[in-house]
């Protein structure tokens, strides 16, 4: 069994990824104005019948001429916070992106931004569909032109996009499968994570979100300290337990696949066939396999990384699972499925760093940070 020791730490803010999401975002247009950088994401055409909450922006001031477009997309916002502010999570990604000119002069950005925890995976992936559809014409200088598109997705968005292109694949959108030439996923949840799962069949009151640990934890008396650990974190609002309907959107769409027969017994019958087993086992989904490439992160030491350390422990010491605070790295690799060459791997990097790198609110992200490079 991998056993990783990450230490416990805990935090007395009410909110504390919120907080630190609210720090992050006052200062990304402050960066922005200090370099002279684009931030002039607009909205394009949109069939949705709720634009507001599901969109395609690309800036307008840049034209796409011979540049591929580079399609990103964004990951669960845990607290259903807005979509602007979830696709906002790409800034240090695309401060990144217009200070190096290799990579500016390939690619044009367009963001796919969505609210979190009202609609399916699945649902999701057919608005990305429709919103590509759209505007993949020539009527302005933001559409597509019919061109081959590259995908950068983080965590649950890696989900979104491999919907996207298998479940279009019959329609107007099998261009997509076809056409995308790359999808890079971010800590991904291919197989889902346990920490999503349901866990109140034991040791009550358990906070919600340690999930399918709980099956573990009826068997091995070793990890009865890491579920105690984790009920003394749940007053700092641990990861899903500010989704407490583990068989709803989006945290549904997160449920362990149980691929590796990790667990034996002890699920609700909603879990047994979850969303990400229903994905995996499409055979003609595999097609494509080939155009993924999977990066994983992972940290054994807390220090930096204080939201995400409590739960890293309990996947790890309870489970022996290596993890990214909220990803086992078999599952962000996509084990079972993708080539060796296809993985990357980033030591001492958590979920969120996977998406914005190590980059302090405030400051410039490095052009020789290897995240990006």
């Amino acid at each position: 069994m991998f056993v990783v020791k990450a230490t416990v730490m805990k935090t007395k803010l009410r909110n504390p990824l919120r907080f630190a999401a609210l720090i992050f975002s006052l200062s990304l247009s402050t960066v922005f104005a200090q370099i002279g950088l684009p931030l002039n994401f607009s909205p394009l055409s949109n069939p949705l019948p709720t634009p507001q909450s599901y969109y395609l922006d690309s800036d307008p001031n840049i034209p796409l001429g011979d540049k591929t477009p580079l399609v990103l997309v964004h990951g669960i916002d845990l607290f259903s916070g807005t979509p602007a502010s979830s696709a906002d999570g790409w800034t240090n990604f695309c401060i990144w992106f217009y200070n190096t000119p290799s990579i500016r002069n390939r690619f044009k950005i367009y963001r796919f931004a969505y609210q979190s925890n009202q609609t399916s995976v699945q649902t999701l992936g057919n608005y990305l569909a429709q919103l590509l559809n759209a505007n993949d014409g020539f009527g302005t200088d933001q559409q597509l032109a019919g061109k081959d598109i590259v995908i950068l997705a983080h965590s649950m968005g890696g989900l979104v996009t491999r919907r996207f292109m298998e479940e279009q694949r019959q329609t107007k959108a099998a261009k997509w499968n076809q056409s995308a030439l790359r999808l890079i996923t971010l800590a991904t949840p291919h197989h889902g994570t346990p920490a999503a799962n349901r866990c109140d069949y034991v040791l009550n009151p358990l906070p919600d979100y340690i999930g399918a640990l709980g099956y573990k934890f009826k068997q091995e008396l070793g990890t009865i300290d890491f579920a105690i650990a984790a009920a003394g974190i749940s007053l700092a609002n641990g990861i899903f337990h500010v989704i407490p309907s583990y068989n709803q959107p989006n945290r549904l769409d997160l449920l362990w696949d149980n691929y590796d027969g990790l667990f034996a017994s002890g699920f609700s019958p909603d879990e047994i066939n979850p969303p990400t087993a229903t994905l995996n086992s499409i055979s003609s989904a595999q097609s494509y396999d080939y155009k993924i490439v999977t990066y994983a992160g992972y940290f054994a030491d807390g220090t930096g990384h204080s939201y995400l350390s409590a739960t890293a422990d309990i996947l790890a010491n309870g489970l022996g699972i290596p993890n990214d605070g909220i990803v086992p790295i078999d599952s962000a690799w996509f084990q079972g499925r993708v080539g060796n060459s296809q993985l990357r791997f980033f030591d001492d990097y958590d979920h969120f760093q996977m998406m914005k790198s190590k980059t302090l609110p405030g400051d410039l992200p490095s052009p020789s940070d290897p995240l990006f490079t």
